[in-house]
């Protein structure tokens, strides 16, 4: 007889019940309300009770059936506990032994015990993914912070095995009382709850599943002691804290509390900040919301105690902090169990930001230790001072929170180092190429004799030895990684992290983020010089039908709108529309605005006000059709999310009618189109403003203007994707929302389909001032930007920016100062300050955004490398020299060469300040202001004045430029290394080949010959040439009136031989096919180097729609330089780090991406102008001096210098013919004449071009004496320019080793320096301005006029007296 179940009513069989209930809403609803919050009911509820001990052996005796484990009662013990696997009881029993205490049998105490058994199996092999599921879903509950506070002596292995088993023990309590005690109501209750459960699809939690499969006796028999934890595990009654009593009104702890309240009070603010922000973009969303709520909560809290009691203030931030960590712990194990168990490094930086916010914990936690030695023991009635007990459990609840925040510091710093491995060993150079170069000399041995280059056979061997051993050689990669990602072998000397560039630093992180930006900018400049040709060749389209202008109001007057607040671009719609809607919707969700434009009107009895835009009695209307509740002065609502009404914080009534007027603006300004579009007839709701808003403009449009206009546009929405829409120049009035409210539309898409574009914020330019007649403008504009941030400049940290609205300080969730990657263009600029010379503006626009895109990309990853070398030791003492004298001085004593992590090492200080430089476009560190001007600009000013004092008209510093660069390029081609004579020569005929083409380029916006086209895809100055033209400045004069063109032969002169040796390198990279063939540059395989084609010639500028790009042969498998292959673009890349690296090497680093950290600040940019070429030459022919004693093959790794750039070791050239000598001298004192021969083959490839380095400077320096000589010499008169030119690069080439030309050169003041006492002699002169010269040169002239003129760039040339410096250089001490 099969049993009935009565429900509402009727009877029905178990089959019949099951069918009913899956149909019912009502019950289906109720139960999804209850479910959740049952099946999360893991806290202690009454499960610490006594539990009869006939009960208690029922369920050991159950449990036993399987777990064959022996009990044994002992009131001895403290709690009972299961024994450890080598305690000698559970030895000798041979199985698992539980020892009670029956004065503390609770309800929970069986099935805790034999939960340990369980759980020392289940947590390994197969089981152990549930018991992770089990851990996570714990992680961050009430009873987690119960069992963490209760057994704080655990590791994490051990607490977790508690966690999970306590909660088995708890939740094990419920089901046996529920399910197998033989209650028949509680049964059918059991056997309903999991009916329901499979109706709603509800699965079992982790630790359900694991309690019942404890409970079911589903475990395995086979119990093994050794399975068993070595350690004793025991319950602890669990209690909970007594919160009321630990966070009660106390007052007035300690002065110190105010800082520590004022900075909890603004990371609270801060983190309130960003949920409410991501809350208000999707309303929608419960999770957001709850979020909110939540630090809303702990805000008001804080708010609420600020003035009455702050110590209650901080117990409330600790509360919150205690729940808060325990969901970053969850997050960061639930990330790490995902399908692909990677955490992205932005969340990684997300995530250590959020944790840093508890840094403060540690504050409080020793204000309170200062506090305890006046804490009373007891309180007494009305006293405001905690009591010493109340004191130590405030701060055992701190000190668990920092405990937990301290292991997800740890957790993360691992995850980081993972992150930092598979970084650095996926672009490792260096391990790679020892050994290919092992093979190579493996290769020599075999086959001695074999032409180098011409080896079709060494390469092949070479490429099978490395497939051959590639696991090998990645292993060791990710394992020297591995070491340094905890331990630095040496950190960056102070003096060198400052004043070097990042290209010439011993760093493998420093190299490998460098070339990671590289890369960036590769891929930035690539687009840039694509899209620079796109907009050159959509400017000659308008410019072709409407002519053209020096006026760019008049150019395009038809393509933007101009408002009392702006431009845009001409849209369908006027941008009125959208101002109009921005001020009432600013008074409406503004409380202060709200109270002044409608703080005078009154609702009637009916809701009911007098509307000033329609000029009626209307109802108070705040959307969703919901009714709305007046109470005192303040206005109660709800809003529907999911599908729920939720009610909305409480607003005033002029912030009520301020929000209906916002409804009946909409109303009456436009319309709703229903259409109906695609295969599933989706109903379509456009938005439509009335006629009155029709632009005029858009509507006269001709074919042209509408072909420009759209692809200005189309340029602006690509930027803005790029972005991500951040400070977005597109601007729409409302979304779905706002319209689904007041048109009551709830179903089908909603869109508004005319957004408006705001222009770029970008000056005009000095031509754009002068063509409008705007004199008076261009000088106050020319006048403050002497001393002034411009409002368009972005290279200064924020805190510089001396701009209204701009000066502020952005910051993190723990209420660090915050940088990050700009987004160009935004400021708001005066009417008369915008530029309009739209396609100049937005092609900016376009760059800047990808800019900011790729550097986004990598931002987090950078950031997390930095993140691993703060925080591992560093090497005290590099050097082998080093090490040899601290071990020297003291011999019995154990030296710790390693320094504490707490320490910034020198790296990452350089790394960061990399990334500030590069990343954030900070190029300019913020020095402040004195008396108003900022002093990072002035310093700006006065070298750009001085350098053009110096510099414009000074033909005869032109002409030693030209000369000492000259003979750089030809002493490295005698060197060999990187190019040889024949390719220098080579380079030569190439380039004036292309002199045509490049006198065209001159004075051009955008420039087509392929010398100045590979100049700028390889960025070769630095200085991104493409994107320096103005398509307004239409003439050449305009483009040649500015600064750089006032020098033309030093910069033809410049161009002349950084080309040269561009040519010169690429010249000398041949290429491969992919099976390691050379090619000519048809594709044809050619058996020799010489045969074969140069890396240039397989490069072609392809124009397709005005758009040209850089492209690689796809022949091409791999170079010279680039053996390994790669893509097209990593093969360029290389070669683009090369030539850029080897001409720093060679004249200077004048890149500001690879500036050092000293020139980011004012006084380091004085130190370095227009002596850049010392740094460089120093290096070039000093560096590794400190290791000149040491043989080169007793040198260990670290003190050497690799340059991923040029894929070898460096030394300079001195220190490699001293170190030669040292060898040379000790085999001829022995008389070891073969072996002194034979030193010099010893020598590596590097090495031997250093020897004819030094070998043709000398050459240079004897052929420029005799030169000097023939000329004249000293005493002639005749030939006085070339002498000084000679004279001059003598004195250059030779300060390097010469101490009397060194002391001439620095002696010489510099160009700055000069400028100073030339103002300061002008200044002398004023009071006695009417003073003439009696004698000399300029007798009978004004002294006045003759200083006055020297102060004026070009004019001071005509008094440069050559003779007097030539005179001033043959001077000795």
């Amino acid at each position: 007889m099969s049993c009935k179940f009565e429900y509402k009513g009727k009877e029905y069989t178990e089959k019949e019940l099951d069918a009913v209930l899956a149909r019912d809403p009502e019950f289906i609803k109720m139960m999804q309300d209850v479910m959740p919050q049952k099946e999360k009911n893991l806290g202690l509820d009454d499960k610490y009770e006594k539990e009869d001990l006939v009960v208690f052996q029922e369920k050991v005796k159950y449990l036993s059936k399987k777990l064959n484990a022996e009990t044994i009662l002992d009131d001895k013990v403290e709690n009972s506990m299961l024994l450890g696997s080598k305690d000698p009881r559970t030895i000798e029993a041979g199985r698992p032994v539980i020892v009670i205490n029956p004065n503390k049998i609770f309800k929970t105490t069986a099935i805790h015990e034999f939960g340990h058994i369980f759980i020392d199996l289940a947590s390994v092999g197969e089981g152990q993914k549930r018991f992770q599921e089990a851990v996570l879903e714990l992680t961050g509950t009430e009873l987690y912070n119960q069992v963490k506070a209760a057994y704080p002596e655990l590791n994490e292995e051990m607490f977790n095995k508690e966690l999970v088993t306590t909660a088995i023990g708890s939740m094990g309590a419920g089901i046996w009382e529920n399910e197998l005690s033989g209650n028949k109501f509680k049964q059918f209750l059991a056997w309903l709850t999991n009916k329901v459960k499979s109706m709603l699809g509800i699965e079992q939690s982790a630790v359900e599943s694991l309690t019942r499969e404890l409970l079911d006796n589903k475990v395995r028999t086979d119990i093994i002691l050794e399975s068993l934890s070595e350690q004793k595990q025991m319950e602890v009654e669990l209690s909970k804290e007594k919160e009321d009593e630990i966070f009660e009104d106390y007052e007035n702890i300690v002065k110190t509390i105010d800082s520590v309240y004022a900075e909890a009070m603004a990371r609270v603010v801060n983190v309130h900040t960003l949920t409410e922000r991501n809350y208000k973009r999707d309303k929608n969303s419960g999770k957001k919301k709850k979020a909110f709520d939540k630090i809303d909560e702990v805000k008001k809290a804080l708010d609420k105690f600020d003035e009455v009691d702050r110590v209650k203030g901080l117990m409330e931030y600790v509360k919150w902090s205690r729940s808060y960590v325990g969901k970053l712990e969850s997050k960061i194990i639930a990330e790490k169990f995902n399908e692909d168990g990677e955490i992205s490094n932005e969340l990684l930086v997300t995530l250590s930001s959020w944790n840093s916010m508890f840094d403060i914990l540690e504050d409080i936690s020793s204000m309170l230790e200062k506090e305890k030695k006046d804490a009373p023991a007891s309180k007494e009635k009305g006293d405001s001072i905690m009591t010493l007990g109340l004191i130590n459990r405030f701060q055992k609840q701190i000190n668990n929170v920092i405990s937990d925040k301290d292991k997800i510091d740890t957790m993360l710093l691992d995850l980081k180092r993972d992150s930092y491995i598979k970084l650095m060993s996926k672009n490792d150079i260096k391990i790679r190429q020892k050994y290919r170069k092992k093979f190579e000399d493996m290769y020599h041995e075999r086959n001695p004799g074999v032409n180098d280059d011409d080896s079709k056979d060494k390469r092949d061997f070479v490429t099978s030895m490395l497939t051959r051993y590639k696991d090998r050689i990645e292993e060791e990669i990710v394992s020297d990684y591995e070491a340094k990602a905890a331990n630095s072998s040496s950190d960056l000397k102070t003096f060198f992290a400052t004043f070097s560039s990042e290209k010439q630093l011993k760093s493998d992180e420093i190299q490998t983020a460098s070339s990671l930006i590289d890369g960036i900018d590769f891929k930035v400049d690539r687009f840039g010089m694509r899209t620079t040709n796109e907009f050159d060749a959509n400017n000659k389209a308008y410019i072709g039908d409407k002519g053209d202008t020096w006026k760019m109001k008049e150019k395009y007057k038809n393509l933007f709108e101009e408002t009392d607040n702006g431009y845009y671009l001409t849209t369908r719609y006027k941008p009125e529309f959208l101002e109009r809607y921005e001020e009432v919707s600013r008074k409406a969700y503004n409380k202060d605005l709200a109270a002044e434009a409608y703080g005078e009107i009154k609702l009637s009895k009916d809701n009911k006000y007098m509307s000033p835009i329609t000029g009626e009695m209307e109802r108070l209307d705040l959307g969703y059709g919901q009714e709305i509740k007046i109470k005192g002065d303040m206005v109660h609502y709800s809003i529907p999310r999911e599908g729920v009404l939720v009610e909305e914080p409480p607003i005033s009534i002029s912030e009520a009618i301020g929000r209906s007027e916002v409804a009946e603006w909409k109303r009456k300004n436009t319309t709703t189109r229903k259409t109906k579009l695609g295969e599933d007839n989706t109903t379509i709701y456009h938005i439509i403003p009335n006629k009155e808003w029709e632009s005029e403009k858009y509507r006269n449009l001709t074919t042209t203007e509408t072909e420009t206009l759209g692809f200005l546009t189309s340029k602006i929405k690509e930027a803005n994707e790029d972005t991500g829409s951040v400070q977005s120049l597109i601007r729409s009035p409302f979304g779905e929302k706002d319209f689904g409210e007041i048109y009551g539309i709830n179903e089908g898409k909603i869109e508004f389909k005319d957004d408006f574009i705001r222009l770029p914020s970008i000056v005009k330019s000095d031509a754009q001032m002068i063509s409008e007649g705007a004199f008076k403008q261009l000088a106050k504009h020319k006048f403050k930007n002497v001393y002034n941030i411009e409002k368009d400049e972005f290279d200064v940290g924020e805190r510089g920016r001396n701009i209204k609205n701009t000066l502020k300080v952005l910051t993190d969730v723990a209420n660090k100062e915050k940088n990050t990657i700009p987004v160009n263009f935004r400021a708001k600029l005066k009417k008369s300050e915008q530029s309009l010379d739209l396609h100049t503006i937005i092609l900016a626009n376009s760059i800047q955004a990808k800019n900011y895109k790729e550097k986004k990309a990598a931002e987090a990853q950078l950031l997390v490398m930095v993140d691993v070398m703060n925080q591992r030791y560093n090497a005290k003492y590099t050097g082998a020299q080093n090490l040899k004298n601290i071990h020297a001085s003291f011999p019995d004593k154990e030296i710790s060469v390693m320094k504490a992590k707490d320490d910034i090492p020198n790296d990452s200080r350089k790394l960061m300040s990399m990334i500030e430089n590069r990343i954030y476009g900070i190029k300019n560190k913020d020095a402040g202001e004195v008396a108003g001007m900022n002093i990072q600009k002035l310093t700006k000013s006065w070298l750009g004045y001085s350098g053009s004092l110096a510099l414009v008209g000074n033909v005869y510093n032109s002409a030693v430029n030209l000369s000492v660069g000259s003979v750089t390029n030809w002493m490295e081609a005698v060197a060999g290394e990187h190019y040889t004579v024949s390719d220098l020569k080579k380079a030569g005929v190439t380039y004036w080949k292309d002199a045509k083409g490049m006198m065209g380029d001159f004075g051009s916006t955008v420039q087509t010959s392929r010398t100045n086209m590979f100049l700028n895809f390889w960025n070769v100055f630095g200085s991104r040439e493409y994107a320096n033209g103005s398509f307004g400045e239409t003439t050449r004069l305009q483009t040649l009136m500015k600064k750089d063109s006032l020098r033309p032969i030093a910069k033809a002169g410049e161009h002349m031989m950084q080309a040269k040796a561009m040519y010169a390198m690429m010249h000398n990279t041949k290429v491969f096919d992919k099976d390691n063939n050379y090619i000519d540059k048809n594709g044809n395989i050619v058996a020799t180097r010489k045969e074969a084609a140069s890396i240039d010639e397989m490069i072609s500028f392809k124009t397709e729609d005005g758009n040209v790009q850089m492209t690689l042969d796809p022949a091409v498998a791999s170079t010279t330089f680039s053996p390994d292959g790669g893509t097209a673009d990593e093969m360029l890349l290389e070669m683009r780090n090369k030539i850029k690296g080897v001409l720093a090497i060679l004249h200077g680093q004048y890149d500001a991406d690879l500036q050092a950290a000293a020139q980011r600040e004012w006084w380091g940019k004085m130190m370095f102008f227009l002596r850049k070429w010392l740094e460089s030459g120093l290096r070039r022919r000093y560096r590794g001096i400190g290791t000149i004693k040491t043989p080169s093959e007793e040198m260990r790794e670290v003190d050497k210098f690799y340059s991923r750039d040029l894929k070898a070791h460096q030394e300079g050239y001195y220190v490699t013919a001293i170190k030669f000598a040292r060898k040379l001298a000790k085999s001829l004192k022995t008389f070891e004449y073969r072996a002194a021969k034979a030193q010099y083959g010893k020598l590596s490839a590097h090495e031997k071009a250093n020897m004819r380095r030094l070998a043709s400077e000398i050459a240079m320096i004897t052929i420029l004496y005799l030169s000097y000589a023939i000329a004249g010499g000293d005493d002639d008169d005749e030939n006085l320019i070339t002498r000084y030119v000679l004279r001059r690069t003598i004195a250059e080439l030779s300060y390097f080793f010469d101490p009397i030309e060194a002391g001439k050169i620095l002696s010489s003041p510099t160009a700055s320096a000069g400028t100073a006492g030339t103002l300061l002699k002008f200044l002398r002169q004023l009071p006695k301005f009417n003073e003439d010269y009696k004698q000399g040169d300029h007798k009978g002239e004004s002294k006045l006029q003759i200083k006055g003129e020297k102060l004026i760039p070009l004019w001071s040339a005509r008094h440069r007296d050559i003779e007097e410096s030539l005179k001033w250089l043959n001077n000795s001490y």
